[in-house]
């Protein structure tokens, strides 16, 4: 049975960089917990037209201010006080109103 090329790739980047369990671990998991699935639509935000080292970097601080979670940021007074935390992600007055957006929906 031949492989096909797509299959292919995957395995040399496999090889080449490793398990991408590393970089993603909350999407790797086969089942996924609420608070899991709340990360991954908060970094897919944050990640938007930024390197995944900034996104994470944003992520981190909201974490060890308490805010990530949906519920957290939903209680906020406004997506204004999610800058100081996800500046770092830039597009620093968008994505904190994106957040907000998406939490408080």
């Amino acid at each position: 049975m031949k492989k096909s090329k797509i299959y292919q790739i995957y395995l040399d980047l496999l090889q080449k960089y490793g398990s991408p369990e590393k970089y993603w671990p909350q999407w790797c998991k086969k089942l996924k917990t609420l608070r899991d699935r709340e990360i991954i639509a908060l970094g897919a935000i944050l990640t938007q037209r930024t390197s995944w080292h900034n996104a994470e970097t944003a992520i981190l601080n909201l974490k060890k201010t308490g805010l990530l979670s949906l519920k957290k940021i939903s209680e906020l007074q406004s997506s204004e006080r999610l800058i100081p935390y996800v500046r770092v992600a830039g597009f620093y007055q968008s994505k904190p109103r994106r957040l907000f957006d998406l939490c408080t929906f």
